[in-house]
């Protein structure tokens, strides 16, 4: 999950898919666990 999330966030920034599309996919993925990298690194600190 926490790939996948990586995955559509790398898209969104690319401007691949819109801002609506991100936020319902992080909401789903979010939702089941997933964390995305950068959070996983701010979590390290």
């Amino acid at each position: 999950m926490d790939a996948l999330l990586d995955f559509y966030q790398s898209k969104y920034i690319a401007q691949q898919i819109d801002i609506l599309e991100y936020k319902s996919i992080f909401g789903y993925l979010s939702g089941r666990g997933a964390v995305s990298a950068h959070d996983y690194a701010q979590l390290m600190k």
